[in-house]
């Protein structure tokens, strides 16, 4: 796959100490089958699948896997009595997805925008979607990477 957006990541081998792992084609289109209707996730978040899917050290959440991501945000949403009207697919998240990161699956954008989803706090006069302060998949993903560059190298 030629790398648009992750360049970044695709010049780094390791993250955090760890090899990147990804997925090949064929398992992405599976995803994409599973979990958008067979149509293609955006371009930037196909790189990252490929560069670094199953593990990239940029702390995108795949420890609890995909599957768990998606449930669990719908779940988190449900018991707050919130809905997100369109199609969305998490990518992150926090105390269990109290607060959670997703892009919009009906968007043509390449390099999708991140939101951040906090059903909880709604209730305390929080909105329930606002967009990362990094904007973009691929600016997170720059700047994670920055991060845990700037933390470990001094170790």
């Amino acid at each position: 796959m030629e790398i648009k957006y992750l360049k970044k990541l695709q010049s780094i081998k390791k993250v955090r100490g760890k090899e990147n792992k990804g997925y090949t084609i064929g398992e992405i289109v599976t995803l994409e089958t599973k979990y958008n209707n067979s149509e293609p996730f955006p371009l930037s978040y196909r790189e990252y699948l490929f560069i670094g899917g199953r593990y990239s050290g940029v702390n995108l959440d795949e420890a609890f896997g995909l599957d768990w991501l998606q449930t669990k945000s719908k779940e988190v949403l449900k018991e707050n009595n919130q809905k997100i009207e369109r199609p969305f697919f998490v990518i992150d998240q926090l105390d269990t997805c109290e607060q959670f990161g997703f892009f919009y699956l009906d968007e043509e954008d390449e390099d999708p925008i991140i939101y951040n989803c906090m059903p909880p706090y709604v209730e305390d006069g929080y909105p329930l979607i606002q967009p990362y302060r990094q904007g973009r998949l691929s600016e997170v993903i720059n700047s994670l990477i920055d991060s845990a560059e700037s933390r470990f190298k001094y170790r």
